[in-house]
């Protein structure tokens, strides 16, 4: 899944996570999860396929830098998808990943989505 820019989030991005993640209750929790992220067309945000675009891109040939709009994009559907993960997991699952800042980083790296 590409990130377009014209992508957004439905304003309810699914149902509540009514399970939260736990050591025991990966299964469960994944069948709630993925649905709602697939829906929303934006699974390329966990599994890897849409990474972040440059955060600067150049402005011409001085070599000036320019903040990438594409990047500010990406990012604002990444922390979307991000906080419906965090708000779907388990105190004990938090302390886990609680330095992660990316929705790959958080599924793909650390719960193995």
């Amino acid at each position: 899944m590409s990130s377009s820019a014209g992508a957004a989030l439905p304003s309810t991005f699914g149902h509540p996570v009514t399970e939260k993640l736990t050591k025991s209750n990966y299964t469960l929790w994944k069948l709630q999860v993925l649905p709602a992220i697939r829906g929303a067309q934006l699974v390329g945000f966990i599994d890897g396929s849409s990474p972040a675009p440059s955060e600067e891109i150049a402005t011409g040939t001085d070599g000036k830098k320019a903040p990438n709009p594409a990047y500010s994009a990406w990012l604002a559907l990444d922390q979307q998808v991000f906080n419906y993960l965090v708000a779907s997991l388990s105190k004990d699952v938090l302390k886990q990943v609680a330095t992660c800042s990316t929705a790959v980083a958080l599924l793909k790296e650390n719960i193995g989505i």
